[in-house]
């Protein structure tokens, strides 16, 4: 084999897509051609055909390479995306079991299995409206928070901390806007670590809560935190309830809400 011959079977998929795409464009000895085309330099397109000599490895195909080049030839935006689908029948069964009926309508056709399970899908602990009471008694036990079921959830980023999901309860956080919660609904939430909101401000703006408290959980917006008497100031959406004041000594955790699923049927 001569030197610098490129190995097209051994690329990756999505560099043997840039490759494959170079040959239809501008021929196989044209990288400087297809480089203009795209606006990158020669050097960018050359190096997705040969392993890095440090690492033996192909170099990846970067974000703005793909979309320079989906841009350019008015491509598809699953262009990179591999629809090879090899996964074991057994794990097809478990990833699909575990998921959300509504996530699952999402991703149907040509690929759609391959799109979920190379997404970076967690699943939550979910403590339902009929489960607060045993949350209160078992937060604290990693056993039982095993033994709570899952809520599939996709982040759009890195997910660090404590994730757990509650159901709404009740129509105290319901005024009838779009910033309602409705009786039923899933929030997915982070917890806020207890040095945070003891010792210092809580950024209380454009968040919403979920508060373990002694006497119950309660989804609350809150718009006071004091500081210096451990208080905060819970307030529901719903004019029917009254604001309260919570002594933080009685709070056993505080999430912040990062999102909802919401059933949709009538």
């Amino acid at each position: 084999m001569a030197k610098n011959e490129i190995r097209r079977e051994e690329l990756p998929y999505e560099n043997r897509q840039v490759y494959d795409l170079m040959l239809e464009k501008v021929g196989k000895r044209n990288s400087s051609g297809f480089a203009r085309l795209i606006g990158v330099s020669q050097q960018r397109i050359d190096r997705l055909f040969f392993t890095d000599k440090r690492s033996g490895k192909y170099p990846s195909v970067s974000d703005d390479i793909k979309k320079k080049i989906i841009t350019t030839f008015q491509l598809p935006k699953d262009f990179f995306i591999s629809y090879d689908i090899n996964v074991p029948e057994e794990e097809k069964s478990i990833s699909l079991d575990k998921l959300d009926p509504r996530i699952l309508e999402l991703f149907e056709g040509v690929g759609g299995l391959r799109k979920l399970l190379d997404m970076n899908i967690v699943n939550v602990p979910v403590v339902s409206a009929y489960a607060y009471a045993g949350y209160l008694a078992g937060y604290g036990d990693a056993e039982y928070i095993d033994s709570l079921p899952t809520v599939p959830f996709i982040p759009d980023r890195k997910m660090t901390g404590n994730y757990v999901a509650f159901e709404v309860r009740g129509d105290s956080m319901d005024d009838g806007t779009t910033d309602s919660y409705k009786d039923g609904e899933i929030l997915i939430c982070r917890e806020v670590e207890q040095d945070y909101y003891k010792n210092d401000q809580l950024h209380i703006n454009k968040r919403d809560f979920v508060i373990v408290h002694k006497d119950g959980i309660l989804v609350k917006r809150i718009v006071e935190h004091n500081v210096g008497e451990h208080t905060i100031t819970i307030h529901s959406l719903n004019p029917m309830y009254k604001d309260e004041v919570l002594n933080l000594a009685d709070v056993r955790q505080v999430f912040s809400v990062v999102t909802s699923q919401r059933n949709r049927m009538r």
